[in-house]
This record gives structure tokens, C-alpha cells and sequence, in this order.
């Protein structure tokens, strides 16, 4: 049974060029204003334009916090050249939607999908209040896809692609496929560069359970690692969480590449128990998604799925925990899991859980299965954005399921 599967990856705008340059039109104005014009193949005689202004929350300093999204605000007030104000300017000019941010950067965010045919990933401007979090705006730019992908007999691409990363200093996104079980570098208009990560033997597609192979994929620039491991145990490792192993613990291989792609260390991760009875319909238990941060350490997302025959009453539960590899002593592939002393398995401080579940008077049900870094908080916080599997917008009416974006602000200490 394939599943629909979305995860993000963060991209600085900054760091990003457009290879399509024979659509993107350039100039200066007599006042200085450097102008692009760009022709995305979206909505015929609609436009939209952005005036970006090279100054934002990162120029303040530790006591300015706040000044520049005030002045954002104050911008739309009267001014000496717009005395009725910029609003009012703006809607005589048939300008009548409109939006202003502050942020310490543009950012974009790369959405990979196991539902498209063709191995690629949607890209997305995502915009946070620098000091809630709240997602302002969401808007999409575009698929960039494998031109020459490898399908099934219906179309889908045999990569299932499931989990993804960005490297800016290479300026590519890198995406793992549960089908093939490996991790291939994409350049940013979707086309592969024909480098991979080294993936150890131990984690081939012949050693995994049925959808239970590479889902979480992550990168951290500052530490130069990317980390990845299966959704279940593998088969060598033991029984999985599953209605025919109940209360089964999922043992899983963290496992870390260097910039030059080759293995790194590997490292013991056990889950929370699985449920002993009530399975339904549909019932999945692992580890989807992976954030490395900064200083080395990860965020795990751990989630239980039960839906039952009839649906309502159906539930996900959603944990997630920080670890810190160096803790503990990296595993080889010849260890057994299952006799591994408890030393070797990564100690776990939970961060967050919460529960979405299917009800007669209430649908809040979301499988989230994505994970990334979002802006950091004003306040300090650093938040995270997490992406739901609706199953291609399963269901019926009211019931039918929806794609969300949650945002969590945490504090590390």
C-alpha cells in the first residue's frame, strides 16, 4: 500500500539563483530600484509583485527587538510623498490585496510528495510573525520534476519518494526514496546531478519491512552531517510494531553521512512501546521525520497511527524527543539490536506530544509525517514547522482529510 508523504526542507532565498534566466527580465530604474520580472507560467494577466527592501529584523540590535516590524506597520501610514497614506495609494491603483513582512530573511521551503508521478518537489514561501510564530502567508512557486523519471505501470514513480533535505553549499536538495531505499541529489529545478548518499548494505530494500524504509531526511549546514534512518526495525533488527507484534518497541539505526557523502556513525534509537490492543483497519507505528540542529544534536518525531473500520475514533499521536549523539558509543552494522546492551541506546528528552483524532462533532485529525527548522522567535524560541499526510485528501464531506502546516516554538536549554 503506498501512502502519501510530505516533508519539508528550509531554503535561504539568499543562497537560491534562477537557472531559467532567459524568462527573468532585469533592470534599474532612474531612483535606483533594481526590478525582476519574472514569468512563472501561473494564472494568465494576473500579476504580483513584491518589493523586498535589503533590511529586516537581523540589522537590530539586542535592545531594538521589534523596531523593524513596527516600522513595517508605520510604512502603510501617511507620508510626506504619500500623505493619504500608502494604503490609500495603493487601492487607486486597483491594488486591493495586499501584505507587508518583516523577517530576518526570505525563506522558502522544498515539500516532497509521494503522490506525484514524477521524483521532484514543490517549493513554497512560507511567512512566520517573527513574534508568534503564526504562519502569515503560504504561497506556492512550483514543481520542479525529473524530467526522465523511472514509473510503475500506472505512472507513479518507483523512488516513493518520502523524505528531504537542502544543502546550500552545493545549492541542492537531497530526497531519499522508500522504494529504492536511497538518497539522491537533486539540483534546483528538480533534475538529479547523479550523486547519492553511500547508503551502508544493512539498510537495502531487500533488509526492510513493507513502507518502512528511508522516510526522515535532514541536514544541518553548521555540523556538515545529514542523518537519516528507517520508518520500522529492519528486518535483521527484530520484530516491528505491528497488530501481529503488539506492544513491540521499534529498535532503529540513526545513521549520519559526512559532506562528501560517504557513512558516517551509526546510533541505536529505541522507541515508546506500541499499543497491546484495539488495532484497526490501519495501524502504523515509527519514526518519520528527523531534524538535526545546530549543535549536533536531533529532534525525533515518533508517531502512532490507529484508525479503526469505521473510521471515527481513529487517532494520531505525535512525540516528539531531542537526543544528542555523542552520549552514547556509535553501533556497527554487525551488532545485534536486539541483544544490544541499553547503554548503546540514545537517551531521549521529551519535547512535545499531542493526539489529532477523528470524531462525530470534531475532525482535528492530522498524520504528521514532516518535519523542519522555521524563523526564530524574537523572543528567543525556536520554532518548527510540521506537514500532515491527508492521503491525497482521503475521505468524504466534512470527513474528507486536508493538508495542515503546525507551527511549535520550543526552547533548548
Amino acid at each position: 500500500m503506498r501512502t502519501a508523504m510530505l516533508c519539508l526542507a528550509t531554503i535561504g532565498l539568499a543562497q537560491q539563483a534562477y537557472a531559467q534566466s532567459e524568462v527573468l527580465r532585469t533592470g534599474k530604474l532612474p531612483n535606483g530600484l533594481t526590478y525582476y520580472i519574472y514569468n512563472d507560467g501561473s494564472t494568465p494577466g494576473e500579476a504580483q509583485f513584491y518589493l523586498y527592501q535589503n533590511v529586516g529584523a537581523v540589522n537590530e540590535a539586542d535592545n531594538q527587538t521589534g523596531l523593524a516590524h513596527a516600522l513595517e506597520h508605520l510604512a502603510f501610514n501617511a507620508t510626506d510623498n504619500f500623505p493619504g497614506g500608502v494604503m490609500a495609494f495603493l487601492k487607486a491603483n486597483g491594488l486591493t490585496d495586499f501584505e507587508a513582512f518583516t523577517g530576518v530573511d526570505d525563506t522558502r521551503y522544498a515539500v516532497v510528495s509521494d503522490k506525484e508521478p514524477r521524483d521532484g518537489f514543490f517549493l513554497f514561501h512560507i511567512y512566520q510573525d517573527p513574534q508568534s510564530g503564526e504562519i502569515s502567508s503560504v504561497s506556492l512557486e512550483g514543481f520542479k520534476g525529473n524530467p526522465h523519471p523511472a514509473t510503475d505501470g500506472d505512472g507513479n514513480s518507483l523512488r516513493d519518494c518520502e523524505g528531504i533535505a537542502y544543502r546550500p553549499s552545493s545549492k541542492t536538495l537531497f530526497i531519499s526514496g522508500e522504494g529504492d531505499q536511497k538518497v539522491l541529489e537533486y539540483d534546483m529545478n528538480g533534475v538529479p546531478t547523479g550523486k547519492q548518499l553511500d547508503i551502508p548494505a544493512i539498510f537495502s530494500a531487500s533488509k526492510i519491512v513493507t513502507n518502512g524504509g528511508f522516510e526522515a531526511l535532514t541536514y544541518n549546514p553548521k555540523t556538515h552531517k545529514f542523518w537519516t534512518t528507517t520508518e520500522n526495525t529492519l528486518r535483521a533488527d527484530g520484530a516491528t510494531a505491528s497488530p501481529n507484534h503488539p506492544g513491540t518497541v521499534n529498535r532503529l539505526r540513526l545513521q549520519s553521512f559526512n559532506d562528501d557523502l560517504q557513512a558516517g556513525a551509526q546510533y541505536a534509537y529505541k522507541m515508546d512501546a506500541g499499543r497491546q490492543q484495539g488495532f484497526g483497519r490501519y495501524y502504523a507505528m515509527g519514526v518519520p521525520a528527523l531534524c538535526a540542529l545546530d549543535d549536533g544534536r536531533l529532534i525525533v518525531m515518533e508517531r502512532e497511527l490507529n484508525i479503526p473500520k469505521a473510521y471515527v475514533g481513529g487517532e494520531a499521536i505525535i512525540k516528539l524527543y531531542l537526543v544528542n549523539p555523542v552520549q552514547v558509543l556509535p553501533i556497527s552494522e554487525q551488532q545485534n539490536m536486539e541483544k544490544l546492551p541499553e547503554t548503546y541506546f540514545l537517551p531521549k528528552r521529551l519535547l512535545l506530544t499531542f493526539k489529532t483524532r477523528i470524531m462525530p462533532w470534531k475532525l482535528d485529525y492530522a498524520n504528521y509525517e514532516g518535519m523542519c527548522l522555521g524563523a526564530k522567535l524574537q523572543d528567543g524560541r525556536q520554532t518548527l514547522l510540521l506537514i500532515n499526510d491527508s492521503q491525497a485528501s482521503a475521505g468524504e464531506g466534512p470527513y474528507r482529510l486536508k493538508d495542515y502546516l503546525k507551527v511549535v516554538a520550543i526552547s533548548f536549554d
